[in-house]
């Protein structure tokens, strides 16, 4: 028996870690220091500036996001290596991966087993995210802000410790710096300081809302600063806030098909739902799915004593939410399923089954085991067709990185960038300051 338990732990642990080093090494292998799309504007525009007008224009947006995270990580790379370095960006931004898997992975092993985090590990991993895992800026954003999401949520759990709770702000202010979807952490630490108060004896006390005595220990200390921080934040952040649909690229016939841009919006929220199977037609109908447990798990909240993942799943929610409000111009249900979205609708996934794992787990045990072992076939056959389908198409996206670099500045459409004239400008700006190398073919070792 003794000897069964260890060998099950053994391959679970197999489980969890193979296809993280999968993943390194394919970035280790892919990896480029060559800038793509925002890289440009984002990396080069800031560090061609003096140290006073870099900590000046720290927090400037960048289309909807403060990125002083990203920027303070490009700028950090500049001083130690002399040059930026994007494949050491991108590197640094799988490390913030890493660490939310172990995080996201140390609440499933806690709560409700390891084993059952190991389909969701796989999906994390898989190349169909290649866009967060090989392009810089996204890199550390897409999966940073995760990062900072989830360690405050976490430790917002434990807000009596006053180090926790300034660790659980210092995070959620952390994430608001890195991407816009950072700032839906704040309305979630508000959610969860409500549901605490609220909840008795696995219920909600909604009679305490007119309980003048109940209401005032609403407002504890703890609660308190997460209230005012809140507000503080939410309304700096938005000073000089403008939507920016990504206008390079037209998307009218798109949604054109919609007979109204509200359809477009609701069409991008449950597709997003479902977008861990990136098909249209299968992401739409498993939406309505993961909707409809969604919905039980908020009417059943009450019993859900972690409240971290009950919050992370609110604030997918949140980003789907907004996605619909300000990305479905994009083309509707395709913009739900961009690649670099996928790591927001795999913790929307995994933080469904965590929460159902926990109110269902003891009704309908053999069932359970069943539905996650098939979870666990097809996340695995999942990541190795996209790596098998998958690879080919990365050396070519390879190739076509090297191509725009090598024929610049002489051909400057051939740039992997947004805006050549723009973006070529800027690649200008960085080369004369001595702050970034093009790669060439007798240098880098590609023909």
């Amino acid at each position: 028996m003794v000897g069964q338990r260890h060998i099950r732990s053994v391959l679970t642990a197999f489980m969890l870690v193979l296809p993280v080093l999968v993943l390194v090494s394919v970035v280790f292998a892919i990896a480029r220091d060559i800038p793509f799309w925002d890289d440009f504007e984002a990396a080069f525009k800031f560090l061609c500036l003096n140290t006073p007008d870099k900590l000046r224009h720290l927090l400037d947006f960048h289309n909807e996001h403060r990125i002083a995270i990203p920027r303070m990580i490009y700028w950090a790379i500049t001083a130690i290596h002399g040059q930026i370095d994007f494949r050491t960006a991108i590197m640094c931004g799988d490390c913030l991966l890493i660490a939310y898997l172990v995080l996201l992975g140390r609440q499933f092993a806690k709560h409700v087993g390891a084993v059952v985090f190991i389909p969701f590990i796989w999906l994390f991993t898989d190349m169909a995210n290649y866009e967060n895992f090989l392009w810089s800026l996204t890199s550390m954003q897409s999966q940073g802000v995760m990062l900072f999401v989830l360690a405050s949520l976490l430790l917002f759990e434990r807000r009596d410790r006053s180090i926790c709770l300034a660790g659980s702000l210092a995070s959620a202010a952390a994430a608001s710096l890195t991407s816009a979807s950072g700032i839906i952490v704040w309305p979630c630490l508000v959610g969860m300081a409500v549901k605490d108060w609220l909840v008795e004896d696995g219920r909600y006390a909604w009679g305490r809302f007119a309980d003048s005595t109940s209401l005032k220990s609403l407002f504890s200390p703890g609660n308190s600063m997460a209230f005012i921080a809140c507000a503080i934040f939410l309304v700096l952040y938005f000073q000089g806030f403008s939507n920016h649909p990504g206008a390079e690229v037209d998307h009218s016939a798109e949604i054109a098909a919609y007979p109204h841009p509200i359809l477009a919006a609701i069409d991008f929220f449950v597709t997003f739902c479902g977008a861990i199977v990136p098909h249209r037609a299968v992401a739409l109908p498993l939406g309505i799915v993961v909707l409809a447990l969604i919905a039980y798990i908020v009417v059943n909240s009450a019993r859900i004593k972690q409240t971290g993942i009950l919050f992370l799943l609110a604030y997918t929610i949140g980003v789907d939410f907004s996605g619909a409000v300000m990305r479905s111009c994009m083309g509707g249900a395709r913009a739900a399923l961009f690649y670099r979205y996928e790591i927001v609708t795999i913790t929307m996934a995994a933080s469904v089954f965590f929460c159902m794992t926990v109110l269902w787990r003891d009704r309908a045990q053999v069932l359970w085991k069943w539905l996650l072992r098939m979870a666990i076939v097809l996340a695995v056959l999942a990541n190795i067709a996209i790596f098998t389908l998958g690879f080919p198409l990365l050396l070519e996206r390879d190739k076509l990185l090297h191509d725009g670099i090598y024929a610049w500045p002489e051909d400057i459409t051939k740039l992997r960038c947004g805006n050549p004239q723009r973006d070529s400008t800027f690649l200008k700006m960085a080369v004369d300051a001595g702050i970034y190398t093009p790669p060439r073919p007798m240098t880098d070792g590609h023909p």
